[in-house]
This record gives C-alpha cells, sequence and structure tokens, in this order.
C-alpha cells in the first residue's frame, strides 16, 4: 500500500532533510504545501500546493481539502506558527481518516511559550534557567539587572518566536568596534544601552529576560507516546550558522537524556519533538526552549541509523516499532545543495 504524506512548510530550511528521511519509507508518495508558490521543496516532493498563512482563517479548511484531494494519510508539520492550528485541528482530520502528527492543544501550547514552559518547570521544580518576564523596556531593565547585568551576559527573546526573531545577548562587554570589523551583521550581541534608543517608551510583546548559558549546546530529537520516550537522542551544536546547526556530534550523554525525559513526561508530549539544552556556568544542563514539533535537522540522525520522521510516520499509523540503537558518536556536517526552477 502506499502511504500519503504531507508536509507542511516545503520552503523551511529542514525541509529537504526530512523529505530525504520519507523517502525510506516505502511507496511514500509525498505532498508538501507552502504559503511561498516556488518553495524549492516543491521540487524534491510527488505534489505541492499553495496554502494561507496559519492565522488565517481559511487555511485549515484548504489543508483539508488538499489532504482529502491526495487522499493523504499523515500530516507532518515543520512550521512552528501551524502547531495550535493543527492540534485544535486533529479531531476534524482524524473523522477524515487523516492523522496529524502534533501533540494535543493544552500541552502544545505551553510547550509553545517561553514563559509558560519555563513557569511550569518551576511550579513542578525541574531545573530551568532564572528568567522574568516583562513587556517594556523598564521592566527589561530591571529583570537583567536581578539577573547580574551588566557584570554577566543576559538572553533576551520573545515568549513566542521561532528561529532567532527578537533574540539577542545582552552583553556590556562587547567591542562595537570588533563586532564591526570582524564579524557579520547578524549577530545577535547588544546592550542595554542600544536597546533603549530602539524600544523606547514602546510597549513589547511579552518577553523573556533569562540566564545565559555560557556552555556546550545540544539539540535533542525524542519520539514520545503522550509523555513516554521511546527514543532520545541528543546532538550537540558543535557548529551553528544563523541558529541552525550546521555540524555537531550524536552523543549518548545520559544527563541529558534523563533531564529531557522528566519534562516529556511532565508535559505529555507526542510525537517528534525537539528540545535545546544547555550548561550553565557550573555545567548544569538546562533547558533553552521546546520546538514540539520535527527538527529540520533531525536528517542528521539518519547518519547514526535513527530515521525519525519515517518511526513517527509509522507510530501515527498504528505499526509495530523497530527502535535501534543509535550509533553513538557519529559526527555530521551539513552544507547547500542547489535546485533549479525552470519558469
Amino acid at each position: 500500500m502506499t502511504t500519503r504524506i504531507l508536509i507542511t512548510g516545503a520552503g523551511a530550511p529542514g525541509a529537504a532533510g526530512i523529505i530525504q528521511c520519507l523517502r525510506e519509507i516505502p511507496n511514500a508518495f509525498i505532498v508538501s504545501v507552502d504559503t511561498d508558490p516556488k518553495a524549492y521543496g516543491s521540487l524534491l516532493t510527488d505534489a505541492f500546493e499553495t496554502v494561507p498563512k496559519a492565522n488565517s482563517p481559511d487555511f485549515i479548511p484548504e489543508l483539508l481539502e488538499i489532504c482529502k484531494n491526495h487522499k493523504v494519510n499523515v500530516v507532518l508539520p515543520l512550521v512552528t506558527r501551524e502547531l495550535e492550528s493543527l492540534s485544535k485541528a486533529k479531531k476534524l482530520f482524524e473523522d477524515n481518516n487523516i492523522v496529524i502528527m502534533v501533540s494535543d492543544f493544552l500541552p502544545l501550547s505551553i510547550a509553545n511559550h517561553k514563559g509558560n514552559l519555563l513557569n511550569t518547570l518551576q511550579r513542578n521544580q525541574i531545573p530551568h534557567p532564572a528568567f522574568k518576564i516583562v513587556w517594556n523596556f523598564k521592566e527589561m531593565e530591571q529583570a537583567a539587572h536581578s539577573l547580574g547585568y551588566p557584570n554577566n551576559p543576559v538572553i533576551i527573546k520573545p515568549c513566542e518566536s521561532n528561529g532567532l526573531r527578537g533574540f539577542r545577548i545582552l552583553n556590556n562587554s562587547i567591542d562595537n568596534l570588533d563586532l564591526l570589523l570582524n564579524h557579520k551583521p547578524d549577530n545577535s550581541y547588544t546592550t542595554l544601552n542600544n536597546l533603549s534608543g530602539i524600544i523606547g517608551d514602546k510597549s513589547l510583546p511579552e518577553y523573556l529576560v533569562s540566564e545565559y548559558l555560557p556552555g556546550k549546546e545540544y539539540t535533542v530529537d525524542v519520539l514520545a507516546r503522550k509523555g513516554e520516550c521511546l527514543t532520545i537522542v541528543p546532538r550537540l551544536r558543535s557548529k551553528m550558522t544563523s541558529g541552525i546547526s550546521t555540524a555537531g556530534c550524536i552523543e549518548k550523554n545520559t544527563e541529558i537524556i534523563e533531564y529531557v525525559r522528566e519534562i516529556v513526561a511532565l508535559f505529555k508530549l507526542d510525537y517528534l519533538i525537539g528540545i535545546q539544552v544547555k550548561q550553565d556556568i557550573h555545567g548544569k544542563y538546562k533547558i533553552i526552549e521546546i520546538n514540539p514539533r520535527v527538527q529540520g535537522t533531525t536528517v542528521a540522525c539518519l547518519g547514526a541509523g535513527i530515521n525519525f520522521p519515517k518511526l513517527c510516520v509509522e507510530m501515527a499509523l498504528g505499526a509495530e516499532l523497530n527502535i535501534p540503537e543509535p550509533k553513538w558518536g557519529i559526527r555530521f556536517a551539513r552544507h547547500w545543495q542547489e535546485l533549479f526552477f525552470d519558469e
């Protein structure tokens, strides 16, 4: 039988890797969608359709119609902004024999909001970075000082965002001339003084001000069923470009594995999840964020013998899972590859 899979976000940086993973499913027919009619992933899949943006009232009805037209069995979302709408629509799709591979709405909405995430971990006494929630520059300034600024760097980022949008490292010891001469203009360093002129008296969306974690950073791929972790694979992020892992190593870090297991069980998350953790000044691992969806860089785990998207589809369809032990210590590097459109 043909397994008919729809992925959203055909233009996402990690779409090519996810499609590569899905191609290992026998007789897979892959449909991709995106708001951009020229999304590169359209060239890599068996069918492509455009969809409205996730905040449009037409997004769910049009996506459902596309799924029906292509006889789709499962939907694998790649776009953070679509997750809550898709989670709310799970029953609607299930009534049409289509499984959306996303967590239930309540745990998803908490995990997807950085402030709610840390508040929940704090209430449950699970290690997390020190943090404050703010809505304007004055509160941001007070929170930064309470967390040790200017003697220590501090992180700021919106509670609801994806990628590096709105993320900055407040570091009072940065050399602005060095940044100008020796760094690309997409660096994340700034100071409170610089931000004061940008924000002024304007109100902010809900913002997180948190402890700076200076140590090693890991992405952790997790396949879970209602909070039960079926497999957990940490990946050291040894090189990053614009927040995306471009080199690293698959590591059997038992401390991270048990820490992540506790978090996933607390939220009862489902399907594929990505969790970012980093070491604090004492070497203790603390969470940065949860991405309650497949990570674009999960293709790196193929080299370690784990095909997360394939396993996720099999789980959604009720198949018996055969999850191998990862080949620990495998290193990976990612690179660009060109595709060409003929108008």
